[in-house]
């Protein structure tokens, strides 16, 4: 059997990652793919996710679209460059939520001095900004709560009032970036640079060696800001449904 290709091994490794920091409530595993359930609402907790070769596309598809429905969730897979060829044959073109997927080493980052004050706490603050559209609220808190590692709340405020924020999820060495945020009113002004670094500097004191975050593909002006900081593009996803 011939290695797995660097490239590849960094795929798996950040599908793993964006699994524990995103962990489901109840998960089960089958032949490479990790079905995951929460409270039914956002994607990356309620859906199918290939992380290794698939055997019996056909079995597995079956399984996987059983074992969702099952838990009353709408059976949905995230699309890496792990998913075989015959699975996405399967499940057809099309698909939403293109998501580009970064990475960046972490050994060697030099602690920055923030421009802004960031507030970290351990816990969701009760005025945090970030996520306020989302209608699985109260399931990303469940979520967060049931993280093997550590979570960072990290808030910029201006006058008492949050202008800034982001979370950093750490898990066996690996950050990742998630919820990253600011007030329109408050943009261009070095905020989410603020809060990046010290969201590096929170995990590298913490052991952490490499860093990720998710961005939609065409959010390019959030794209320019994390290749600034480091971020090289490893892949995107999409999701799709099964019928």
């Amino acid at each position: 059997m011939s290695a797995v290709p660097e490239s590849e091994t960094l795929v798996v490794d950040m599908e793993r990652m964006l699994l524990a920091s995103f962990p489901a409530l109840e998960a089960d595993e089958r032949d490479g793919v990790v079905v995951g359930r929460a409270h039914g609402v956002t994607g990356r907790a309620n859906s199918a996710v290939v992380v290794g070769p698939v055997a019996d596309v056909t079995g597995t598809l079956a399984w996987a679209n059983e074992w969702l429905l099952s838990r009353s969730c709408r059976p949905l897979f995230r699309l890496s460059p792990l998913a075989p060829d015959p699975l996405v044959e399967a499940l057809g073109d099309g698909g939403y939520n293109v998501t580009s997927c970064l990475h960046r080493d972490l050994r060697g980052l030099a602690s920055l001095r923030a421009d802004h004050e960031i507030h970290i706490t351990a816990t969701r603050p009760d005025d945090w900004i970030s996520e306020r559209a989302v209608e699985g609220q109260s399931e990303v808190a469940a979520l967060m709560e049931n993280v093997a590692g550590d979570v960072a709340w990290a808030l910029v405020r201006v006058d008492g009032t949050p202008v800034g924020a982001g979370r950093g999820v750490l898990v066996d060495g690996w950050l990742c970036v998630q919820a990253m945020f600011t007030e329109p009113n408050a943009r261009g002004r070095g905020l989410a640079t603020a809060v990046l670094n010290e969201l590096h500097a929170w995990a590298v004191a913490r052991g952490a060696t490499d860093a990720f975050l998710n961005v939609l593909a065409t959010n390019d002006a959030a794209k320019s800001i994390y290749h600034a900081h480091g971020y090289e593009h490893v892949y995107d996803y999409r999701y799709i449904a099964s019928t």
